[in-house]
C-alpha cells in the first residue's frame, strides 16, 4: 500500500524523515507530492540542502487520491504554505 506525503518548503525535518522511515519499515510504499516537479527544499525560502531536501514522486495536481490507503502531513511551515494551494485543498477533502 502508498501512503502519500503532501510537502512545501520548510517541512518540519524530524516530522518527516522519522514517520516516513516507520511507514516504510512497515512495509508502506512513501509518496511525495508537491506543488512544484524535482525537490521539496528543507528550507523555508526554498534554499536547496543538498542531502536534506526531499524528491518529488508526483505534483499535486497529479494526485488521485483513490490510489493511496492514507495521506501524511507533517509539519512545519509546509502545512501553511499547502493550505493555500487548491490541489493540496482537493487531495485533503477527497481523504476527509
Amino acid at each position: 500500500p502508498r501512503v502519500l506525503t503532501l510537502l512545501a518548503p520548510g517541512f518540519n525535518r524530524i516530522e518527516f524523515y522519522g514517520p516516513a522511515a516507520t511507514l516504510q519499515a512497515l512495509g508502506y510504499e512513501v509518496v511525495v507530492a508537491a506543488a512544484q516537479p524535482s525537490t521539496v527544499p528543507l528550507d523555508k525560502e526554498g534554499k536547496p540542502s543538498p542531502g536534506r531536501d526531499v524528491p518529488v514522486d508526483v505534483t499535486l495536481a497529479d494526485v488521485r487520491p483513490a490510489d493511496y490507503a492514507a495521506l501524511f502531513v507533517p509539519g512545519g511551515y509546509s502545512p501553511a504554505s499547502l493550505e493555500n494551494n487548491p490541489d493540496a485543498i482537493r487531495i485533503t477533502r477527497e481523504f476527509l
